[in-house]
């Protein structure tokens, strides 16, 4: 298969059996490889100009290639482009002795007794032009073919006074299919198949139609309440066993988990919060793996659709530290929260602060870190306050725009500014 030299090589062996005809024809004539208006600037000298004024893809052999990877991204074949190539021939010369119809007339008989660029006049053009070396045209399978191109006046006319924009001369389109262009990337080798295994199965994908949560100590799950670490997830949907030999999974914080064993059913499966579960909106996914190949090993089979949960934070300890009263008795400082699940780099904190014993007039502030850095991680987080007027306040966080859960414990919902 040729590589990126093709045109300039079906272009110069065209040229080349051009030249060796009308050279005999009309004797002194020439052939060149130029833009019209360049080659016309001398119309008295015999000479016919091939002019490639457009490239289409080929129809025919658009697709021929197709798959040129794998699922993983790894090449499985060489990616290959089909092009045919436009050429215009204008043909100079005495007018008074026609020799431009002359040339015509040659042109014209040549490529229709040959309508093909043979292999032997391609190699041997690669043999006179060192640039052309390994090229691989003169090994296609695939011949170029040239075929006249019929153009309406309506056509020739804007061809020459908008794409040349040079007075017209006498001329003929041909087109040149098909030119294969193949990458010289190296495919990677699949290996050799020893024993075929086929597997046959129903096209069942799993649907998750309703996400309840059950807080520990409930009897039943519930919609629309807060969803923490420790909460159980219940789906409610249909085809969540699959059939026999196939093993269902839940896909939570980035993990394949197996659902509870008590509440699973076709129709209703139920998994725990993991605490590796970032505060933010999550997805909760069924997915169910088959075992396939020898020795057998577990493969993705069917996915259901993504459901989004939002987790939220729970604020497990206040702790105010160095707090300093400017003249206006204002306050500014640090607050550490500890908050269950751990924070993760780049999560968005929000600290908001509510005035709790003023309910006429409550002050309320808020304190922001846009992006935590990837150090300050973990089960807590330092955020920075200032000018905040002394009092007790309501404290909520937000992650990611999760708000926390207010608790039962006062001292986990209140801090006090002083």
């Amino acid at each position: 298969m040729s590589n990126f030299l093709a045109i300039a090589t079906v272009t110069a062996t065209l040229s080349q059996l051009i030249q060796d005809t009308v050279e005999v024809d009309v004797p002194g004539a020439g052939v060149s490889t130029v833009r019209p208006d360049i080659a016309g600037n001398n119309n008295s000298q015999a000479n016919v100009n091939i002019f490639l004024y457009q490239v289409t893809t080929n129809s025919a052999f658009r697709n021929v290639d197709l798959p040129t990877r794998s699922s993983d991204g790894s090449l499985v074949q060489r990616p290959k482009v089909a092009l045919d190539l436009h050429y215009l021939f204008s043909f100079y010369g005495d007018e008074g002795k026609f020799v431009p119809q002359q040339l015509l007339g040659s042109v014209v008989r040549t490529l229709h007794a040959v309508p093909q660029l043979p292999r032997t006049r391609i190699a041997q053009k690669i043999n006179d032009l060192n640039f052309l070396t390994g090229v691989g045209l003169d090994q296609d399978p695939e011949l170029v073919k040239f075929t006249p191109l019929p153009l309406s006046l309506e056509e020739l006319s804007k061809l020459w006074s908008i794409l040349i924009q040079t007075p017209y001369a006498l001329s003929i389109v041909y087109i040149a299919t098909v030119v294969m262009i193949e990458s010289e990337d190296t495919p990677q080798r699949a290996l050799p198949v020893k024993k075929p295994l086929i597997t046959v199965m129903p096209f069942r994908n799993p649907t998750i139609e309703q996400l309840l949560s059950q807080k520990p100590g409930d009897k039943f799950p519930a919609p629309n309440q807060p969803i923490v670490v420790g909460d159980t997830l219940v789906l409610q949907g249909k085809q969540f066993l699959g059939d026999a030999g196939i093993n269902t999974f839940i896909r939570i914080a980035g993990e394949l988990v197996a659902p509870l064993a008590q509440d699973a059913s076709n129709t209703q499966l139920s998994v725990v919060v993991p605490p590796t579960a970032v505060a933010g909106v999550q997805g909760i996914q069924v997915v169910q793996q088959l075992k396939l190949g020898e020795p057998p090993t577990p493969h993705s089979s069917f996915e259901s659709n993504i459901m989004p949960f939002v987790v939220r934070p729970v604020i497990t300890k206040i702790t105010p530290a160095g707090l300093v009263a400017d003249a206006q008795n204002l306050f500014s400082g640090n607050i550490t929260i500890d908050v269950s699940p751990n924070l993760a780099a780049g999560q968005r904190i929000l600290l908001l602060l509510n005035e709790k014993n003023n309910p006429a007039a409550p002050t309320s502030y808020s304190f922001i870190i846009n992006s935590l850095a990837a150090d300050k991680t973990g089960p807590s987080v330092i955020i920075p306050i200032t000018k905040v007027k002394g009092a007790i306040y309501n404290v909520r966080i937000q992650v990611d725009g999760a708000e926390s859960v207010l608790g039962d414990d006062p001292a986990l919902n209140a801090v006090t500014i002083a």
